[in-house]
């Protein structure tokens, strides 16, 4: 996560910590991708900009690498 160049684009503290849990819980918990999104879903709480992440996950035909 470039942490700092969101922080460039205005998103806040609160926002780039929620990004990075999300980073952390797709590369690194071993969940399946389903699981992941269902994960990533409660951190919608923290930020929206997590749907973003959501979104691109459910939409993508190829898949992510881990």
């Amino acid at each position: 996560i470039n942490a700092e160049g969101l922080r460039r684009r205005g998103f806040s503290d609160v926002d780039i910590s929620a990004l990075m849990k999300a980073y952390k819980l797709i590369y690194r918990r071993k969940l399946t991708l389903e699981q992941a999104i269902e994960a990533l879903k409660e951190l919608l709480v923290e930020s929206a900009h997590v749907q973003t992440l959501i979104d691109s996950l459910e939409s993508s035909s190829r898949g992510i690498v881990c």
